[in-house]
């Protein structure tokens, strides 16, 4: 019979090793246990029981139930979860009743399990660090299983290969593509969703004014600032200070890719906004660290997305992506919802939520309105001042913009979507859905107006013109600050509307100031 079998495959048999070694390998691979640590799920659990209530809520967002290998891992987080959800107090104790009266406790290992877990970690710190080795063996098994399926399925396939591309492209995809998990498995029940009552892990901008996930639409006139205030914004939220209103709810890091700055124009917008907001020297190590850039003008479309975005976020794992801006990485007429629509919800968003991302989206805003519709705008309205399709307003969780109002230096900053969550308030304690904002004095930032700086209702500014000042000023020289002073004594001209126009009587040239006595003159 040996002889017979080998004189029958005869002339066959590289092909027969082939599949002999085929055969062998798949066999390895199944035979193998799948990737995963327990050591990460008990340093996952222990946490919990160290601090359940900093640690459950930030488990429950970042893994699913079957992120735990273990089955008494998953039956021990499931009663967690669902004690977290009821409001019962969670301890080794607690945990333990539960699963004893659950018929559970001798399944997971008794109480000396329980115990074992919680003196598996020193503290909580590490949380994150074991949430991240957890979710990644689990990406691995869904990994191997989808690919053992696919191998086995194109060895048995008889039909058509049209049909069996697409079947393998599709299971692929719901692994390396815009899938995280099986339809099946996303199901949950409303039920089972935690209320997060504070320190909520996905809040990036309080008070849930953008979270992770989502995206926010920032939109502004050309030529007024956009990217100053977008990057004032990351480095203060890279060193957990406030901008001009926008509250992070800790130290944010930022990615920002752009097309529009060279290196110098970066260097002058940093420079001038650390110095103009007064950061100290600990905030600019910190806002500085927390800020990567990237510069991409040569792709656009969803391939900008797979090919750049999704890379970065996936290596450098921001908690905001900034894209400034949207024009250039579109790849099509941002009237268009064919264009806009798949680009943000089937490409953009899968995204946002598989690396738990928050995106701010930079963009032009469309022309101004003008006469009585510009004084009729009213909050709602403005989540559609950026310009191109409607999905710019609908697809993003929150708006927000700048609005020109008669001056080349102060714009009102506007909250077109979600405003009321940031809880601004007027002078009589009503809700607030603009400020106004202003350039820095001297160097690139931007600032709060100052209240002689704010038009009146209707539009007025204040009063005063380019005369008045330099009759002010005489024949005499005088520092800025004794002309500022003197002008707004015998002219009644506030300190805003003063230095609008010396810039004005500046072009004109019409002033200079002396090199030795740094005081301003007129000219001859």
């Amino acid at each position: 019979m040996q002889i017979e079998s080998v004189s029958e495959h005869a002339g066959a048999g590289p092909d027969l090793k082939r599949t002999r070694r085929r055969k062998a390998s798949s066999n390895g691979a199944l035979d193998r246990l799948p990737p995963h640590s327990p050591e990460a799920e008990q340093g996952v659990l222990g946490c919990v029981l160290l601090s359940p209530n900093e640690c459950l809520r930030e488990v429950i967002c970042k893994i699913p139930l079957p992120a735990f290998y273990d089955l008494r891992h998953q039956t021990i987080f499931s009663n967690l979860a669902a004690m977290h959800r009821d409001g019962i107090a969670i301890d080794v104790i607690t945990l333990q009743q539960r699963l004893k009266d659950a018929g559970l406790l001798e399944q997971i290992g008794g109480i000396a399990y329980l115990s074992s877990l919680q003196d598996a970690v020193p503290s909580a710190a590490n949380l994150s660090y074991y949430l991240d080795i957890v979710r990644e063996k689990h990406d691995l098994r869904r990994m191997v299983q989808t690919c053992t399926d696919v191998v086995s399925r194109i060895y048995n396939h008889n039909g058509d290969i049209d049909d069996l591309k697409f079947s393998v492209q599709s299971d692929l995809g719901d692994v390396f593509g815009n899938h995280a998990e099986d339809v099946s498995r996303q199901v949950r029940n409303l039920g089972d969703i935690v209320k997060v009552e504070q320190d909520d892990p996905n809040e990036l901008i309080r008070h849930r004014f953008l979270c992770r996930g989502a995206g926010m639409v920032w939109a502004a006139p050309t030529g007024v600032g956009k990217s100053t205030l977008a990057i004032q914004a990351m480095l203060c939220f890279g060193a957990g200070r406030e901008c001009l209103g926008f509250v992070p709810t800790g130290t944010l890091k930022s990615c920002y890719i752009q097309s529009e700055n060279d290196d110098g124009d970066l260097c002058e917008l940093r420079d001038g906004i650390l110095k103009g907001l007064q950061f100290t020297e600990q905030e600019r190590q910190k806002a500085l660290a927390n800020v990567q850039f990237l510069t991409v003008d040569d792709i656009a479309g969803p391939d900008f997305l797979h090919r750049v975005v999704e890379p970065l976020c996936r290596d450098t794992k921001p908690d905001l992506l900034w894209i400034d801006p949207l024009f250039t990485y579109l790849g099509g007429d941002p009237s268009r919802p064919e264009i806009v629509s798949p680009w943000l919800r089937n490409h953009l968003n899968p995204i946002l939520h598989r690396y738990a991302v928050g995106c701010v989206l930079i963009h032009h805003t469309n022309k101004p309105p003008s006469g009585k519709e510009k004084n009729t705008w009213q909050a709602g309205d403005f989540a559609y001042l950026g310009s191109g399709s409607s999905e710019l307003a609908n697809w993003p969780r929150a708006v927000a913009g700048l609005r020109a109002c008669g001056s080349h230096s102060v714009f009102e900053l506007v909250l077109g979507k979600r405003g009321s969550r940031l809880h601004w308030r007027n002078d009589d304690g009503s809700t607030a859905y603009s400020r106004y904002i202003a350039h820095g004095d001297e160097g690139i930032y931007w600032r709060e107006a100052r209240e002689d700086e704010i038009p009146a209702k209707g539009g007025r500014k204040a009063t005063g013109t380019v005369e008045d000042i330099m009759d002010a000023l005489g024949t005499g020289e005088m520092t800025t600050t004794e002309w500022q002073k003197l002008c707004e004594s015998e002219s009644g001209i506030k300190e805003r509307t003063f230095y609008e126009l010396k810039k004005l009587a500046l072009e004109r040239r019409l002033i200079s100031k002396s090199k030795l006595t740094k005081k301003w003159f007129k000219n001859p």
